[in-house]
């Protein structure tokens, strides 16, 4: 230890008490001497939990004796030394001590030396803590019978008088007693010898209450019995608060198990009985197995809204301008309608020429036709922007009248299949393409919330056991399980997708098919009649301002009748039927597809985890073996750690609460 604070006998020892209320405790208990019996534990210098005790050293004192005794003013003045900044702390601590009006301190002081002298006292002064002390005279057995009476006038409260409490004298142990080891017993018989000196007899008969240890300690449990009572509202409260808090803090560890094996098998039956609901089809509304189907439902509506789309309009057609206002003087040049008349089929015998607008200055290029491949991003025909192609991984796929048109018309009917042909297997395949990522998604979402779910049935079983191996180990058991089906589930969804795109058009249900390409058909006629209608009445109006140009309903009325569909027929009606096959076999093999997906899932995952589960979890932990069971429940090490200091805090507070209600009851 330092020097200046080194562990030997000393003349002067304060021992500040600090309020009861406070919760933190500073305490030092390295010297060997004696003090009252309050303050002593086995036979090394201590105090109670809740004190503070300083015990002041240093060499070369004026008033040492020859067992090197020494005063606390040259600790507090001492010179340049290697721990001169522990001199500093020292002293601000004491003055913290002493500055606070709660504080009860016990003065030690030898009675062979003036207490005008004394450093601890000149501490208690400066700080004005004279009203809260209680004086100890030690080392009697120094004392010269002509000091007697300075003892007496201490002791009647002549001189330097205590408000708080009167000064007592005191016979210590002597260091051979100490370390000889002498009961309780024998220290106070020695005491009792010591007093029954002829010039202490005196002192007895005037002063009994301040004589011996004894007395020291039933004054000193007085004062503080006064004090808590004075305080006891808030140190209740404080010591309740605090109780509470630890309380609270012990639910967050799990209850040291008497029987592990049966606690680990009472709760993987817990958690497997858990699970077993959240997959029952006929279990809770909003289980684990009727979410995931309603995803399933959710997908499967999603594969029907990214049915391809189709833009009717008319190869060629330039939309004309409109007039604003006829009768405007204004316009210097007024706009020039460009007349759009239908586009007249070519007779030639070959199929793949195109059709060209009347007035068009060059005959129509046909661009190259790419063969539909593997790469998402690619483009789907000639004339097609690759923010197009972008686009068609991640919404519907989108046709125009002009890409059917130039893909048909350069293609020959697919020889293995009399009534499809290459172009229609090849733009079919185009619309299944989104579905990869759909499908993606879906399983994604199902797999997250299945994670999920897991995750919160062994939490809310194992809640107090969160930071054991046993948590760990279920939460691993049943993590690696659900990934191994999910696995083996997107393998056969896999599977199933690149069965729907190997040879699409296929399908063995001719009534289906029949029964849903006519509500196709006439839904597709009946969208190139409009735009065809829409078309045609623009051009014709386009002369007239905005305002005056006839209304849908009339455009339709007009277009129905048999003169004007004799005058205005469609030459592009003749790619409806191909449309009608993508369109119907789309929504056959969406429906299909999303069938078989919910039947992976519901049976690979679903059915396959619950069947699967109770030996899953009775492989990981040794259910039987009480040994593994309790290594498995152990929380780390540090965890046990803080455990066991919030028990032993809990019962001194259990303690202390029982002894503050018995103060309580006196008041």
């Amino acid at each position: 230890m330092p020097e200046s604070i080194k562990a030997e006998p000393i003349d002067y020892i304060f021992t500040t008490f600090p309020p009861v209320s406070r919760a933190q405790t500073i305490h030092s208990s390295s010297s060997t001497t004696p003090l009252p019996e309050p303050v002593m534990s086995s036979g090394n210098t201590t105090v109670a939990d809740d004190a503070l005790m300083a015990d002041m050293n240093a060499h070369d004192t004026p008033h040492g004796s020859s067992d090197g005794t020494m005063e606390m003013d040259d600790v507090v003045l001492a010179t340049s030394t290697p721990t001169q900044h522990l001199v500093g702390f020292i002293k601000a601590v004491i003055e913290s001590y002493l500055r606070d009006p709660q504080t009860k301190i016990l003065l030690t002081c030898g009675a062979d030396q003036d207490v005008e002298n004394c450093t601890a006292f000149r501490f208690i002064k400066d700080s004005q803590a004279i009203d809260r002390c209680i004086g100890v005279l030690t080392k009697l057995d120094l004392v010269h019978i002509s000091r007697m009476k300075i003892v007496e006038r201490l002791l009647n409260r002549k001189a330097y008088a205590l408000p708080q409490g009167s000064w007592f004298v005191t016979k210590q142990l002597s260091q051979s007693d100490l370390e000889a080891g002498i009961s309780h017993e024998e220290a106070r018989n020695i005491e009792h010898s010591f007093f029954n000196q002829p010039h202490w007899q005196r002192v007895v008969q005037d002063f009994p209450q301040q004589v011996g240890i004894g007395n020291l300690q039933q004054a000193i449990s007085q004062i503080y019995t006064g004090t808590i009572r004075d305080h006891l509202p808030e140190i209740m409260e404080r010591v309740n608060a605090r109780y509470a808090a630890i309380t609270q803090e012990l639910t967050g560890f799990a209850e040291v198990p008497s029987h592990p094996a049966s606690i680990v098998t009472s709760e993987v039956h817990k958690v497997q009985f858990a699970i077993s609901v959240q997959l029952d089809p006929d279990g809770p509304a909003k289980n684990l197995y009727k979410r995931t189907l309603t995803k399933l439902i959710n997908f499967a509506t999603e594969l029907h809204k990214l049915q391809p789309t189709i833009d009717w309009q008319t190869p060629g057609y330039v939309q004309p301008p409109f007039s604003v206002d006829d009768s405007s003087d204004d316009n210097a040049t007024p706009s020039k309608v460009v007349n759009t008349p239908a586009p007249k089929v070519k007779s030639s015998k070959d199929s793949g020429a195109a059709v060209t607008p009347v007035g068009a200055g060059r005959k129509h290029q046909l661009p190259a036709r790419s063969t539909p491949g593997p790469t998402t991003a690619r483009k789907l025909f000639a004339n097609q922007t690759p923010s197009q192609a972008s686009k068609s991984t991640i919404a519907p796929t989108a046709f125009t009248l002009a890409q059917i048109r130039e893909e048909y018309d350069a293609s020959d009917p697919d020889p293995r299949a009399p009534n499809s042909s290459h172009v229609t297997n090849s733009l079919t395949l185009t619309t299944l393409r989104p579905w990869t990522q759909s499908t993606t998604a879906a399983l994604s979402r199902i797999q997250n919330d299945f994670l999920t779910s897991l995750t919160a049935i062994v939490n809310d079983i194992l809640a107090p056991r969160l930071r054991t191996k046993f948590y760990a180990t279920m939460q691993d058991l049943l993590a690696t399980n659900a990934k191994s089906l999910f696995h083996k589930a997107s393998l056969a969804v896999n599977h199933a997708l690149v069965t729907e795109q190997y040879r699409p058009m296929l399908t063995a249900n001719t009534d289906r098919w029949e029964l849903l390409a006519a509500p196709v058909e006439a839904k597709l006629s009946e969208q190139r009649h409009r735009k065809r209608v829409e078309e045609h009445f623009d051009r014709v109006e386009a002369h007239l301002d905005a305002s005056k140009h006839s209304s849908t309903e009339l455009r339709l009325k007009r277009a129905s009748e048999a003169v004007w569909r004799a005058a205005n027929a469609d030459p592009y009606t003749r790619y409806v039927p191909h449309l009608v096959k993508i369109v119907t076999y789309y929504g056959i093999a969406a429906s299909r597809f999303a069938d078989t997906v919910a039947g992976i899932v519901t049976f690979e995952l679903c059915r396959e985890f619950g069947e699967t589960v109770e030996a899953v979890l009775k492989k990981g932990p040794k259910m039987g073996d009480d040994g593994a069971c309790k290594k498995l429940l152990e929380e780390d090490p540090g965890r046990e750690r803080m455990r066991l200091r919030l028990l032993e805090e809990k019962s001194k507070l259990e303690m202390a609460r029982a002894e503050l209600e018995k103060v309580g009851g006196l008041v």
